[in-house]
């Protein structure tokens, strides 16, 4: 499991997200993948992913940190398909390795409007456990 900051290349603040989001990146080749942003919805300097190589993955993941490092990356603007719903008033997430990626941006979305939460993490031999502390 790698984790990658994607910034803007002149330093501009990067489009909002919110919790839960994933962008579309282009990766050399025109292969597009959907990462999961895993930082804080506060943050516009940068966005955070994880990646993890998985060898039953389509490619996505392992194309992405074999070419990642210090190039230049197109994205689709952030979308969302695990919206927080405004009316939550405690929070109950379990994730296994690398699929606690968007909770992560979500518990700290929930911690900055003071809703309560547990997270229970699971990770086993073939799971990544780089998100543990």
């Amino acid at each position: 499991m790698v984790s990658f900051e994607l910034v803007d290349p002149n330093g501009a603040e990067l489009p909002a997200f919110s919790a839960g989001s994933h962008i579309d990146v282009t990766i050399p080749g025109g292969f597009s993948a959907p990462i999961l942003l895993c930082n804080s919805t506060s943050e516009r300097n940068r966005y955070v992913i994880g990646v993890w190589n998985d060898g039953n993955s389509r490619g996505g993941p392992r194309r992405c940190m074999d070419s990642a490092c210090g190039r230049h990356l197109a994205s689709r603007l952030a979308r969302n398909r695990f919206r927080v719903s405004p009316q939550y008033e405690t929070g109950h997430f379990a994730g296994k390795g690398i699929g606690v990626t968007p909770i992560l941006s979500i518990a700290d979305y929930l911690k900055s409007q003071n809703i309560p939460f547990e997270l229970h993490y699971v990770f086993a031999m073939m799971s990544p456990g780089s998100f543990l502390e």
